[in-house]
């Protein structure tokens, strides 16, 4: 059994909310779409591309709730609030290697880096014949594996599809659990563009949860999917009635006076073979932890 430790981590890229802008929407400003309306109020100082990309990484508040898709439609006295961000850049961090042998690599996945090819293309900074064998979510922090060759990846793949490999996941969820432990079953599918739902006819997707430590407003879980459906372990504990806290897509308000930036799940342990790897918790959910 082999177990990684990042020691001490720290991202290059920074957040910044320079600036706060509120607006209420006026009944003429009904109907508006959020882009629209932010560039007439804010076009004299930020362009539309800094607007969508502020919106994009949850700069945007309606009525103190995230909002990050630009097409919604406003209502009369909604509150519109907008924070300016800047894009996260990401390098390659050694820090962030977990583990690490002839064949794999575990990497630290830090939140806001999806796995696409740019972020492939950073990764491969190291190890130009990295590739992706499982996905995470782009705000879901943890234990990405990566192949380093063609016989590792095909191996790994197979090990995925054939369900031999362990998944933990860490997530703070909102409200008081009922129950210690339990099991979601249902089907899911897409319900719209970038949302995920219980459908007839949906694939058969399976969670296994149980629960940690609970505080008075939330509680830490620890989840283990079976399957591994898109949104999955989001979709299922905010099916349960407790949401990860953060998640502005299928979640609430949180219960807590300073939101997180981003939904608090963590791929915090991975088991396959006679490999186990774990990565630290991220800072903003150690924070909230202790």
């Amino acid at each position: 059994m082999i177990s990684g430790s990042s020691g001490s981590l720290s991202d290059r890229e920074q957040i910044i909310h320079d600036q706060m802008n509120k607006f209420t929407v006026s009944k003429s400003e009904a109907g508006l779409r959020v882009l629209d309306f932010l560039k007439e109020k804010c076009g004299q100082t930020l362009s539309r591309r800094k607007i969508k990309e502020a919106v994009d990484l949850g700069g945007c508040l309606i009525n103190g709730k995230i909002e990050r898709y630009g097409n919604v439609v406003l209502r009369s006295g909604d509150l519109v609030e907008l924070k300016e961000r800047k894009k996260k850049h990401f390098a390659f961090d050694k820090q962030r290697i977990l583990f690490e042998n002839d064949d794999v690599l575990a990497y630290n996945k830090p939140a806001g880096m999806d796995c696409g090819e740019a972020s492939l293309a950073i990764l491969r900074q190291y190890n130009k014949n990295l590739a992706f064998v499982h996905r995470l979510d782009k705000w879901t922090t943890g234990v990405l594996l990566l192949s380093k060759n063609e016989g590792a990846k095909k191996h790994l793949e197979q090990l995925f599809r054939n369900r031999e490999v362990e998944k933990t996941y860490a997530a703070l969820v909102v409200g008081k659990l009922k129950a210690s432990s339990g099991i979601i079953k249902n089907r899911l599918g897409k319900l719209r563009e970038g949302l995920w739902g219980e459908v007839k006819g949906g694939r058969h997707a399976e969670t296994r949860w149980r629960l940690i430590k609970q505080k008075k407003d939330f509680a830490l879980v620890e989840c283990y999917p079976i399957t591994g459906r898109t949104h999955q372990i989001r979709v299922h504990m905010a099916g349960m009635g407790h949401p990860i806290l953060g998640d502005d897509r299928y979640g609430q308000k949180a219960p807590i006076k300073d939101q997180p930036e981003h939904y608090l799940l963590h791929a915090y342990r991975i088991k396959f073979n006679d490999i186990e790897i774990e990565a630290p918790y991220p800072d903003p959910l150690e924070k909230i932890i202790s």
